[in-house]
């Protein structure tokens, strides 16, 4: 069973210890890193299978408000880890599928959630795609070179 929390201190030493596989080592950002870089509109999850921290992910409440191509009240999926051990089990989409529900809870104003994904990321795209996010076919380019827009409504 899939259960997302906010992050607590008594998670930091379990996802200080996620890893991921040789080819998402390239968009892998450690647990530490994305902390020390948090912005105060970001909300760190920790995502629970069975009880044991397998990953976490990044809310950005403040998404729509500096994203020109945000929807109006839409939330930003900034990161999502599963760490390798539970990768390629069904993990990342049950949790992508339970963050739609779990949505309203983070901002009731909430309609959407939009994360880019970039695109030499094929993963990351199937993952996203078999959740049920759309690819909207649109792109722009950040700091990691050019990144597909992805949304999906929230249930």
């Amino acid at each position: 069973m899939i259960a997302i929390k906010p992050t607590q201190l008594k998670d930091f030493s379990s996802l200080l210890q996620l890893e991921v596989d040789k080819d998402q080592a390239a968009f892998f950002l450690p647990f530490d890193l994305a902390y020390q870089k948090r912005s105060k509109s970001q909300i760190f999850y920790t995502i629970f299978y069975d009880y044991l921290v397998v990953g976490y992910l990044i809310i950005d409440k403040a998404f729509a408000q500096y994203v020109p191509f945000a929807k109006r009240h839409e939330l930003g999926l900034s990161y999502i880890v599963i760490d390798r051990r539970f990768q390629r089990q069904g993990i990342g989409k049950a949790t992508l599928e339970k963050l739609m529900v779990y949505g309203y809870a983070i901002d009731t104003l909430s309609n959407s959630i939009c994360a880019t994904i970039p695109q030499k990321n094929t993963v990351a795209m199937t993952l996203f795609e078999s959740a049920g996010f759309e690819n909207t076919q649109k792109s722009f380019y950040d700091e990691s070179g050019k990144a597909m827009i992805v949304r999906h409504a929230l249930s």
